[in-house]
């Protein structure tokens, strides 16, 4: 398989491997033990890959979302044999296919998950007017609407200075 340089985390020259052995524990947070006992372990990849079995997650949302798809995507695929996954990247919705587990891990570029003038996955309209349609999510939703889990994001193209809204 060949995997595209955003995802080629090692071939892309990250010779710090140690994000592989990080642990989560929030500062001052009794989590229940059942709950604690996955946030503080190491990161198992075969164990999310049978968590993941005949589901779709999909993130969706703008380069934060993309950068969180990425770095699953490094996560697991090192774990999987390269004749079983492979990456299809089709205008805004770019897929990794893990065909052993009948899986796939996806990202969709909608930055305000409604339809906008930024829609577009690669070449994003940075106009000082975007244009929103925010009664039309309808577009994008398709994608996304046989997920099985969601990961959703867009708040900071929100906070830009100007919107014209149809």
């Amino acid at each position: 398989m060949s995997l595209f340089n955003g995802v080629a985390c090692e071939r892309s020259g990250r010779m710090d491997l140690k994000y592989q052995h990080w642990r989560w524990q929030p500062h001052e947070c009794d989590l229940p033990s059942s709950v604690k006992f996955y946030m503080v372990t190491r990161f198992n990849a075969i164990a999310m890959l049978e968590r993941l079995r005949n589901k779709r997650l999909v993130f969706v949302g703008d380069s934060l979302t993309r950068n969180q798809w990425t770095s699953m995507v490094c996560l697991l695929e090192s774990s999987i044999a390269p004749t079983l996954k492979s990456v299809t990247p089709k205008g805004s919705l770019t897929t990794f296919k893990i065909n052993e587990c009948n899986a796939s891990i996806d990202h969709y570029w909608a930055p305000y998950l409604v339809e906008s003038t930024s829609g577009h996955p690669v070449h994003h309209h940075f106009s000082s007017e975007q244009i929103l349609k925010v009664q039309a999510i309808e577009k994008h939703a398709r994608h996304w609407t046989d997920a099985d889990i969601l990961v959703f994001d867009s708040y900071v193209w929100w906070r830009r200075p100007k919107f014209k809204v149809l």
